[in-house]
């Protein structure tokens, strides 16, 4: 298998070798090190620190690409919302959310329950009939 890559890789002309930089090579460049990067500040001090080493301009890094990974359940889903509405009611940017994990009618209730405030995980089995006739219309006019 090894081999048929190096020969896939010769057909590409692709040396993953070329994009790696020695300490001598950092070394050589450290006086840019000294710069500071360009966070995207979150609305959570201990945040920023935790992933951007200061609580007033750390945060996201700009530029890369952030996962945030916990079991299910464990509010990833919420806290990217959280950050995307900050982003883009605070900081002005457009943001893209990309979720891998929440299949479809996961999504489909939590928009029900957005809309109508009316929570079908919490409260779903002992809504009223009355309740749920409410929230279905309300859903349904917006």
């Amino acid at each position: 298998l090894t081999d048929e890559i190096r020969e896939l890789e010769k057909d590409l002309d692709y040396n993953p070798l070329e994009t790696v930089r020695t300490a001598n090579d950092i070394a050589a460049g450290i006086d840019s090190l000294w710069d500071v990067v360009p966070f995207i500040p979150t609305q959570f001090p201990g945040l920023n620190k935790a992933i951007g080493y200061s609580e007033t301009t750390g945060g996201i890094l700009r530029g890369g690409i952030t996962t945030i990974v916990a079991l299910s359940g464990f509010g990833k889903s919420t806290l990217a919302k959280c950050l995307c509405n900050y982003w883009v009611d605070q900081q002005d940017m457009c943001v893209l959310f990309i979720n891998f994990e929440e299949p479809q009618d996961h999504w489909e209730r939590m928009l029900m329950t957005q809309m109508t405030e009316v929570n079908v995980y919490a409260e779903g089995a002992q809504t009223s009939e009355s309740v749920r006739l409410a929230a279905t219309t309300k859903f349904k006019e917006i």
